[in-house]
């Protein structure tokens, strides 16, 4: 569930100063609450996560939710996310 995560990050810092494209997850936790079995059809909804919406520095949280067909929660996660610097704002020192 680290992938639909990071789908509710779309814009992914571009063009925010001090911040390149693309990121990391610094902290992910899952939980499985119902049970998920191969080859049946579920829904993902993905969301902002427990963190403070909108950006903070370089950081965004996430978070994503897995339905079955019913329409029942069988497993959540929540993650944080860290967007990669610009290599304009790393400036080796000496």
């Amino acid at each position: 569930m680290t992938i639909p995560d990071s789908v509710s990050i779309p814009e992914w810092a571009q063009g925010r100063p001090g911040m390149g494209q693309g990121g990391y997850s610094a902290f992910h936790f899952g939980r499985i609450i119902g049970e998920v079995w191969a080859g049946e059809h579920y829904a993902v909804v993905a969301f902002e996560g427990r963190w403070s919406r909108g950006w903070d520095g370089r950081k965004k949280g996430a978070g994503a939710c897995l339905f079955d067909e019913s329409g029942e929660l069988v497993a959540r996660s929540d993650s944080l996310w860290v967007a990669h610097r610009s290599a304009s704002s790393c400036s080796p020192t000496t």
